[in-house]
């Protein structure tokens, strides 16, 4: 979906979700050693889901920010949407 990054937005995107992950795995162990089993799954499971969303909205905008510097700097492309779209 975004093959046309730059080299930084990569960066930038493998860092964030590397700490998000490491955060949601903390988080975990804390939770799981806290509490009992069915109320660690239920938290899971509401919280890994709402965490998700919102690392992508606040990734979102980087990502376009990336990938629109990335277009800038290079030349239009010329290939029909049916080529560039594979369905």
């Amino acid at each position: 979906y975004y093959t046309n990054l730059l080299d930084e937005g990569w960066r930038v995107l493998a860092l964030r979700t590397a700490a998000f992950q490491l955060l949601m795995a903390a988080l975990n162990e804390v939770l799981w050693r806290s509490l009992a089993f069915d109320t660690w799954l239920a938290t899971m499971r509401v919280a890994g889901p709402i965490a998700s969303l919102v690392f992508a909205t606040f990734i979102a905008p980087i990502l376009v920010h990336y990938q629109l510097r990335s277009r800038l700097s290079r030349p239009a492309e010329t290939a029909p949407l049916a080529q560039i779209v594979q369905f």
